[in-house]
């Protein structure tokens, strides 16, 4: 209708006032379904702001159109797609693309919204993955409390793995200590380019029995 330059009748709102409610407590949702005049659909959206209805967007992340209207229509509420919020809890890439649009919805004073079930998922699988972090941290705290002190020609028998002589100076986890830095630090997850899965860095800075300092690494896969 609104391709066919129809504005509204006015029915919604007497709708509504005849049902006891203001336009204020009804959300009027755009899908993902083309709209071909634009322009006719922010007049859409304009007219009934003003008369206090609220937007939303529906169907978000399961496609490009509804994202290009954010700008122009500048909706109250943004819906995720089910499809994105589906298995969330185990799905890297889903997890960044949600991150983001959460991180556009605040950006632009839009309330996100998800299926509720979705998101007690999502929430039990963030807590999990905080558990297993705190639990890295720690171990990582440990073995650099171990570490500190040691002559450095006792490394190899506390760290198996530990290859002395490697130049790791130039990567983001030595970069990020600094040069009197201390605690952990823990990049984001990468895909390592020796096994092509998903892992994290967990690195922390301490000195030998000598006081010369060193970095200790440890490679991780992402939680």
């Amino acid at each position: 209708m609104l391709d066919q330059g129809v504005l509204g009748s006015g029915l919604l709102l007497k709708a509504v006032r005849e049902a006891g409610l203001s336009p204020g407590q009804i959300v009027i949702e755009i899908n993902e379904s083309r709209v071909l005049d634009m322009e006719a659909l922010k007049d859409f959206v304009e007219t009934h702001r003003a008369l206090g209805f609220l937007f939303a967007l529906d169907d978000l992340g399961s496609g490009f159109s509804n994202l290009a209207r954010i700008g122009p229509l500048k909706p109250e509420i943004l819906k995720l797609d089910r499809s994105l919020v589906a298995g969330i809890e185990s799905d890297f890439h889903k997890q960044e693309v949600f991150r983001a649009l959460v991180g556009l919805g605040r950006r632009v004073g839009s309330l996100v919204l998800a299926a509720e079930r979705q998101l007690r998922r999502d929430a039990e699988g963030h807590r999990k993955r905080r558990d297993d972090e705190l639990s890295r941290l720690r171990m990582m705290e440990g073995m650099v409390a171990v570490m500190s002190g040691l002559p450095s020609v006792e490394f190899a028998d506390k760290l198996e793995a530990l290859t002395i002589g490697s130049d790791h100076s130039s990567k983001e986890y030595h970069f990020a200590l600094g040069r009197e830095s201390t605690g952990i630090h823990a990049t984001e997850a990468y895909l390592s380019m020796a096994s092509g899965k998903l892992c994290r860095t967990l690195s922390g800075a301490f000195a030998d029995r000598s006081g010369a300092r060193f970095t200790l690494c440890l490679d991780m896969l992402a939680a």
